[in-house]
């Protein structure tokens, strides 16, 4: 296991409240388990919800990527 302390923003509060136990896996359910299988290999994991197209420099960044990959498909 590894012992890395790590955070992990989302501006999908759907994501981080499932991440952290407090929303129930409704749909998906094969990949939410093997995201949690993933999840487990981290002993210190923290998942943060930030505001979308709140002007916070790391989202806007992330997202201006993620319509990048999205128009290659």
């Amino acid at each position: 296991m590894n012992s890395i302390p790590a955070e992990v923003f989302s501006d999908s509060r759907y994501v981080v409240e499932t991440l952290n136990g407090n929303y129930k896996i409704k749909k998906n359910v094969e990949l939410w388990q093997e995201l949690m299988r993933e999840k487990e290999k981290f002993a210190d994991i923290r998942f943060i919800w930030v505001k979308g197209h709140d002007k916070d420099r790391h989202n806007i960044e992330v997202d201006k990527m993620a319509v990048m990959e999205a128009r290659k498909v």
